[in-house]
């Protein structure tokens, strides 16, 4: 007893310095993200880093998915896939078939010349040629994506809109695990230090 009394400095210098490192870890993350506003302290500014990189954030963010997630030639293969082109031909099929019954229910003497069998015939007809010029047509509005859809930009302009708290909500739910991780490894780390400082101190 009379030993624990004389060494509690060693013996606390484990806890204390886990403290101090769990402590400074979660101000740390805490400063990525606030303050949210520059804050003037004088001699210079202070202010969280996704805040203050947010632009720059956002840029990169934009070049990083165009060049590496998604791209106009991942686009250009999603449309050319037999299983894209197979839904819209289904589409375009329930289009035509519409337009006929359409084109019939609001013509009573259509209705008396083309019989089931006749606007079944004529669907087939409409929809073999329009199947031709599919292939043709999803070509065609993929140049116009292209022309008219920039990922990159998309994906800059939503993340500069963000509002700095939506991104620190987005990101602490995202990343809440890899934070906890970070706190408890700067206490274990501390907590390590602090023995070996103690066993210095004490040999």
């Amino acid at each position: 007893m009379d030993w624990l009394m004389e060494n509690w400095k060693l013996l606390s210098s484990p806890v204390i310095c886990a403290f101090i490192a769990w402590w400074t870890n979660c101000v740390a993350i805490r400063m990525l993200f606030r303050p949210r506003r520059p804050v003037n302290l004088g001699l210079f500014k202070a202010q969280g880093v996704f805040p203050r990189r947010q632009k720059a954030l956002a840029e990169n963010l934009g070049r990083m998915i165009e060049k590496n997630l998604i791209n106009h030639d991942d686009l250009r293969r999603a449309l050319n896939t037999p299983e894209f082109q197979q839904v819209f031909r289904g589409a375009v099929t329930a289009k035509i078939g519409g337009f006929l019954d359409k084109l019939v229910g609001e013509n009573p003497m259509l209705a008396i010349l083309i019989n089931e069998q006749v606007r079944a015939k004529v669907g087939e007809l409409l929809l073999a040629e329009v199947a031709g010029i599919i292939p043709e047509i999803l070509e065609t509005a993929a140049d116009k994506l292209r022309e008219h859809l920039n990922f990159s930009e998309l994906v800059r302009d939503k993340v500069e809109k963000f509002d700095s708290e939506r991104i620190e909500e987005l990101l602490l739910d995202v990343m809440s695990k890899e934070f906890g991780f970070i706190k408890i490894i700067g206490g274990v780390l501390g907590f390590v230090i602090g023995l070996v400082q103690a066993a210095i101190f004490y040999f």
